[in-house]
């Protein structure tokens, strides 16, 4: 249900009210759910469960638009979610041989996304526009993954029922599109600014060959470095008699940034692990810490050319 309500001839007040159903995904329903387990002790699974409920999203959107100039306009809108019945593994199971359990999905854990957007656009004028949005945002749940708890159960660890940041949480998104062209050449200038994804930080004791990884700290509680990029586009139009042609300039990561992806969770950096040190100490090998998939792609260019008949 939406409503939009004008409050003078360059306002509007928006509101809107959903509640939305997801089914889960068929691997969830359907994996394993023969329930086959050996006669060795220990937990097995996590099995499919074909009984499962649709996960439950209860959204809330309050915002307001804006012209503050003849060609600049402005969008702030606030929302919050409420996630239910969200997918996760249920606690031991007990068989007719008691040292031999399974866990299966169940709808048991609780999300909840809150924040804001503002947005800011001016229109095409003087040969130049630009977009601007940023979003402000908070994503707390209980597990990111259905797997988490059953992990936790080969591990002995109680259930979590306290709310931590998920994966995907990213408190600061900046997004800036910059357009300036004339007749036969334009320009586009795109920048992104991210913040830093949650990670659970990890303490190593002992050698390479021995090494433990000491549990108990906070999940999520630490954050990857934030990231920025630029992206340039670029093309030209020229005419040869008939025959029309396109020359296009494309410039990934126009500044060539060193943007972590991922960190190693016992030092917080993309490109340094204790693990070395400890490689080190019996001769080993550091080359095996060296991972480039841990940042983003280096510049890349792309020059080419299109031609119409």
């Amino acid at each position: 249900m939406g409503i939009a309500y004008p409050i003078t001839d360059k306002g509007v007040i928006h509101f809107s009210y959903g509640i939305f159903q997801q089914i889960p995904e068929y691997n969830l329903l359907f994996n394993g759910d023969e329930l086959k387990i050996t006669k060795g002790q220990g937990i097995y699974g996590p099995f499919g469960n074909p009984d499962l409920k649709p996960q439950r999203t209860t959204m809330y959107e309050l915002g307001l638009k804006q012209q503050i100039s003849e060609n600049i306009g402005i969008d702030v809108t606030g929302y919050y979610r409420d996630i239910r019945d969200w997918i996760s593994t249920s606690p031991k199971i007990l068989t007719h041989n008691t040292s031999i359990t399974y866990s299966k999905m169940i709808n048991r854990d609780h999300a909840n996304v809150k924040g804001f957007t503002l947005t800011v656009t001016r229109r095409l004028a003087n040969a130049w526009s630009f977009d601007m949005d940023y979003t402000y945002q908070v994503v707390q749940g209980t597990n990111s993954s259905p797997e988490d708890e059953y992990f936790a159960l080969t591990t002995g660890a109680a259930p979590k029922i306290q709310l931590s940041p998920l994966n995907w949480d990213q408190r600061h998104a900046f997004n800036l599109n910059l357009y300036y062209g004339k007749k036969s050449w334009v320009g586009n200038l795109i920048a992104r600014f991210n913040s830093g994804q949650p990670y659970t930080p990890e303490v190593l004791s002992g050698t390479l060959t021995g090494q433990n990884v000491i549990s108990g700290l906070a999940t999520n509680s630490r954050r990857r470095p934030n990231r920025l990029t630029f992206d340039l586009n670029a093309f030209k139009n020229l005419a040869v008699q008939k025959i029309n042609f396109e020359v296009f300039l494309r410039v990934y990561n126009l500044l060539d940034a060193k943007n972590p992806l991922t960190v190693w969770a016992d030092t917080g950096e993309a490109d340094y692990t204790r693990r070395q040190s400890l490689a080190d100490a019996v001769e080993a090998d550091r080359t095996w810490f060296v991972r480039p998939d841990y940042y983003s792609e280096p510049r890349k260019i792309q020059i080419g050319a299109r031609m119409n008949f």
